[in-house]
């Protein structure tokens, strides 16, 4: 299967979904969140959402399912 890259669209509707301070990109998310503690791993994310609610969750995976996006929890 082949996965679809962020667009712009995709970070309108995350902003939607969330808010504008809880949807990062590029240069404003955190070394922190590029790498897996336990492969060593480095690769920063496309984007990064902070969520508040199940509801948020539910929206976002199904966005992203319907929109062939990859998402790791």
């Amino acid at each position: 299967m082949k996965y679809n890259t962020i667009s712009t669209k995709d970070i309108e509707y995350l902003i939607s979904v969330t808010a504008p301070d809880r949807v990062f990109s590029d240069d404003a998310i955190s070394h922190d969140y590029s790498h897996d503690e336990l492969s060593g791993k480095n690769a920063f994310p496309e984007v990064l959402v902070k969520v508040n609610t199940t509801e948020e969750v539910s929206q976002i995976m199904k966005y992203a399912y319907e929109n062939f996006i990859p998402v790791t929890p």
